[in-house]
């Protein structure tokens, strides 16, 4: 990283040596040239994960909750709680849950949180996927009714 940083301010224009005087006045250049990146080396935080899951058994939940709904109850069966389900209740969750999934993939020997973030996220992929299976058989459903 040295070696790079010469070579890229070789052409000793004004600007160039305005920003290079800039970043060592700031401690930038000292940083880098150091090999610091000015971060700690501390164990990553777990990031937003477990929220995620918690968000998306709880939208899984409510698209399935809803879906059911208008199975038992027709008039329940609006354009709107249609919307709400097949275009952001089952997509949310399932989003979510992937995105959850994804980002625990890889552990080993997980930790018992992650062991339940990946049971929540598939709960909630098969309550979303019920949701969304259950609204089309509706739909399809009732136009072999009329």
């Amino acid at each position: 990283m040295i070696e790079i940083i010469p070579i890229l301010f070789q052409r000793g224009s004004r600007t160039t040596q305005e920003s290079l005087d800039f970043f060592e006045s700031a401690g930038l250049l000292n940083a880098v040239q150091a090999g610091d990146d000015g971060m700690e080396d501390k164990e990553q935080d777990e990031g937003g994960e477990p929220m995620l899951a918690l968000i998306s058994v709880w939208l899984g939940l409510a698209s399935f909750l809803l879906a059911l709904t208008m199975l038992a109850y027709r008039p329940t069966m609006t354009d709107l709680a249609i919307l709400l389900i097949l275009y952001f209740g089952a997509p949310g969750a399932l989003c979510l849950a992937g995105l959850v999934l994804w980002a625990n993939r890889t552990d080993d020997h997980p930790e018992p949180a992650i062991v339940a973030q990946r049971l929540q996220s598939k709960v909630a992929i098969t309550l979303a996927i019920a949701a969304a299976a259950i609204v089309y058989a509706l739909i399809i459903g009732s136009h072999k009714i009329e």
